[in-house]
């Protein structure tokens, strides 16, 4: 028997040390640091019994049974802080500590057995049956002392520990084997209470017993977070994480950490396990705030932690997962890309007031040559220098068409270009943009050749303007870029996506010297001209494609191109627009419109008017433009003398440059209405400007004026104008536009 029971002894012995090599590649957690205690304390109490079997003298068996006690009191008092950790429950660490206090106290008593008898009252030494030679001994208070401190009150708490976690029935108490951890731990109870009462009386069980259970304790738990897959593979993948990741238990207290969150917070590390994480030094409590998601600094870097929770399947809550993220790269990103994006605005608002500068500068000049070409063209009829006025025309239309160009861009890069629909007739726009065209292409030598499909309906709605816009922009580039041959623009539509609209089929066909097909994708783009050393004598901004490509898409259409290098390239364009007649071309071929020659002035005699303007040219043009409706024309240079002049007459209508050296036209008209009395607050005030930028004319008509007027001055523009502000009883017989100069040769108003 006492063969049998040493070579039980031994198979305990190794159980220990191979649940302890299993801790060797730890963590370092508290979890596993209070195995590898209680493990250490079931060694040393073991080998201690295996010298007591084998002790030849009761001296040897005494000291045999100091070792044994030196590992029995390590063991309850770490397997309970084990449990508390394992079952996520706050360890009574007073209580612990003071258990910890008496097991020293017991454990003096005992090394210091041979001089009192508090702690065993008799010794012995018997020999059995067979042979063996064992200890007999009686226990004194001390050892009473150490079965309720030492063992009872340890072994209760862990058990109690157990059947709670039992008890609540959710996934993670079947997962982590509670109950089976609950029914080794009464193992060592039964074997302890047998030898007490000796039942077993020459051999005590309670050392391997209870070393063969901690042992399958530690390899229960050990081999689930090692060698399960499901585990091992969540924990390859939490410890590779940048992101820093905790655990919580239902009570906020850490059960599990990455080395990603170790890194942020120094407090974070083996012995936070099962702490509350609100006492980890660094940790800041508005991680735990009320919303999922918080933002904090630390250590000069910018984190942002989610919060999540995780309920089990009858919906309890069971812990808390924080995530925490290291932001500040991202942060720093957006901070460039917000600096980027000032830098952006500030550079396309220091486009657009540039643009509106380069607008005023070269609009008013403009104003000039328009202006007195149109007044030259009036009084020379039927001389020589009519036709020299009507190519100073012709030339300065065609530099403003270039600074549109550039506006229109600006609009379209700003997304403010809108659409002016009206109703149109689509061969009327053609024809006239044909008729312009015509005499460019004869200049050049090539023929200009349009055709249209006279079955598509002729009138539309739509933006005319643009549409004629986008038609000389193609037409121009075809004859910029064909020396020979000719241009041939082709109109005709089919079925839209309604039956109230056509898609209009348009193309525009040319001779010229085509487009590379790894050029293609360039043509569209801004300020770009393809194939540059070929056509370096070519002029233009490279503007007018892009436009082209840009309005069409606002339209709701598209814009394709195909080209052979060396022959030819051929835009085409389909344009959704509604109709609004659907007799064809062939019915109603042309629509009869107003010639410009034909405009009906009118004189209004008892009309006064004052043009404020700070460049004389300029206010030679506007008189000269009104002087046909018989007004009362008064003149000022500066905003400081039109107040002047307002204050001593009563005005029907004031022409008010914008931009002025010293008062611009928006500070005179608000000192106007606020200062001049009736006289500032009847007329109507009409904003002569040559900035033509998006939004202007709200400007304008929140600064006091009531209309404005772009430069240069339009007669067309002018006299619609003129209508509108003019009442009726002031206006007389209507009259064209060549009756009312010759009028005015013969009898001027009085000016100032």
């Amino acid at each position: 028997m006492s063969i049998a029971f040493i070579g039980l002894q031994i198979l305990g012995i190794c159980a220990v040390f191979f649940a302890l090599a299993l801790l060797l590649n730890g963590d370092g957690s508290r979890e596993q640091k209070m195995m590898e205690y209680f493990l250490m304390g079931a060694l040393i109490q073991n080998i201690g019994y295996l010298l007591e079997l084998t002790a030849p003298t009761m001296e040897a068996a005494m000291v045999a049974v100091k070792v044994q006690h030196l590992g029995t009191m390590i063991i309850p008092v770490c397997y309970c802080y084990f449990i508390y950790i394992y079952c996520f429950e706050e360890a009574p660490l007073k209580a612990l500590k003071l258990l910890g206090l008496i097991d020293a106290v017991l454990l003096l008593l005992i090394l210091t057995c041979d001089y009192h008898s508090l702690f065993y009252r008799y010794l012995d030494w018997e020999t059995t049956a067979d042979g063996h030679s064992y200890l007999f001994l009686e226990y004194g208070p001390g050892y009473a002392v150490f079965i309720i401190c030492a063992t009872l009150i340890p072994y209760v708490m862990s058990l109690r520990v157990l059947i709670r976690a039992k008890s609540r029935r959710g996934e993670d108490a079947v997962d982590r084997k509670y109950g089976l951890i609950l029914t080794l731990s009464f193992l060592p109870v039964i074997a302890l209470y047998a030898y007490v009462t000796k039942l077993t009386r020459a051999f005590d069980f309670t050392p391997v017993v209870l070393g063969l259970v901690l042992s399958s304790v530690v390899i229960l738990v050990w081999s689930r977070k090692v060698y399960d897959f499901g585990s091992l593979a969540s924990g390859t993948l939490l410890n590779r994480m940048s992101d820093g990741v905790i655990a919580l238990d239902e009570r906020g207290r850490v059960v599990n950490y990455n080395p990603a969150s170790a890194a942020i917070f120094a407090g974070l590390n083996s012995r936070a396990v099962g702490r509350r994480v609100g006492e980890i030094a660094d940790f800041p409590e508005i991680v735990l705030g009320e919303d999922v998601q918080n933002e904090f600094f630390l250590g000069e870097r910018y984190y942002q932690s989610h919060v999540e929770q995780i309920t089990d399947r009858f919906g309890v809550v069971k812990g808390y997962v924080v995530r925490i993220l290291d932001m500040t790269e991202v942060r720093n990103y957006i901070e460039e890309i917000k600096q980027i994006r000032i830098q952006a605005e500030q550079a396309n608002e220091a486009k657009s007031e540039f643009l509106a500068n380069m607008s005023h500068e070269i609009r008013t000049p403009m104003n000039a040559i328009v202006g007195l070409s149109d007044i030259i063209m009036e009084e020379s009829k039927g001389r020589k220098v009519h036709d020299y006025a009507c190519d100073i025309k012709s030339a300065s239309r065609n530099l403003l068409a270039l600074i549109n160009d550039i506006l229109d861009l600006s609009k379209v890069e700003a997304g403010k270009m809108e659409l002016v629909c009206t109703d149109y007739h689509i061969k009327n726009i053609v024809d006239e943009v044909i008729n312009m065209m015509d005499g460019a292409a004869s200049k050049r030598g090539i023929l200009l050749k349009c055709e249209f499909d006279m079955s598509i309906p002729c009138r539309y709605h739509g933006d005319e303007g643009r549409i004629r816009q986008i038609l000389i922009n193609l037409l121009n580039n075809g004859l910029k870029f064909t020396r020979e041959g000719y241009v041939k623009l082709s109109v005709g539509g089919g079925p839209g996506e309604t039956a109230d609209t056509e898609l209009l089929h348009i193309e525009v066909r040319d001779t010229g010297c085509g487009i590379k097909e790894e050029d293609l994708g360039k043509i569209f783009e801004n300020f770009s001209q393809v194939d540059a050393k070929r056509n370096r004598t070519v002029e233009g901004t490279g503007l007018g494609l892009s436009i082209t490509r840009h309005l069409v898409a606002l339209m709701g259409g598209t814009i394709r191109v195909e080209s052979v290098y060396g022959e030819g390239t051929t835009f085409i364009l389909e344009l959704p627009q509604t109709i609004v007649d659907r007799r064809t071309l062939n019915e109603v071929p042309k629509e009869i419109v107003s010639e410009e020659d034909e405009i009906k002035t009118f004189q209004a005699e008892d009309c006064r008017v004052l043009v404020v303007d700070d460049n004389l040219v300029n206010r030679k043009v506007a008189k000269g433009f009104l002087r046909p409706y018989g007004l009362m024309i008064d003149e000022a240079d500066s905003g400081q003398k039109s107040i002047e002049c307002v204050r001593e007459t009563r005005y029907d209508i004031i022409f008010m440059d914008h931009m002025m050296p010293g008062m611009d036209g928006i500070e005179a008209v608000q000192r106007i209405r606020r200062e001049c009395g009736e006289n500032g607050t009847l007329p109507v005030i009409i904003a002569l400007t040559a900035n033509a930028m998006e939004g202007v004319r709200e400007m304008f008509l929140e600064n006091g004026f009531q209309d404005f007027i772009t430069k240069p001055l339009d007669k067309k523009a002018l006299n619609e104008t003129l209508k509108k502000w003019i009442p009726e009883q002031k206006r007389q017989e209507p009259d064209t536009w060549e009756h009312s100069v010759e009028k005015m040769r013969k009898a001027k108003p009085a000016e100032k």
